[in-house]
């Protein structure tokens, strides 16, 4: 099950041991962008005005190649 609690993925290279304590590190572009890097793969979220009361969001999943040439990690 992914609940947010376990890694999903191979894990990146060289990322310090605090920044795998903490998890995830937040990076933003105000105001329509921002950034999670998690230890095993990052998420970008868009945000993209269609009018007054209308906003397209979109989200992408990037993992490292070795993440989704793994048939066991296809969930």
């Amino acid at each position: 099950m992914v609940d947010g609690r376990q890694t999903v993925g191979v894990l990146f290279p060289r990322v310090s041991p605090q920044t795998r304590k903490a998890g995830h590190v937040y990076l933003t572009s105000v105001p329509s962008v921002f950034i999670v890097a998690h230890v095993d793969y990052v998420r970008v979220v868009r945000l993209r005005p269609l009018g007054p009361e209308c906003t397209d969001m979109s989200i992408e999943f990037l993992f490292l190649p070795e993440t989704l040439a793994d048939p066991k990690r296809d969930s």
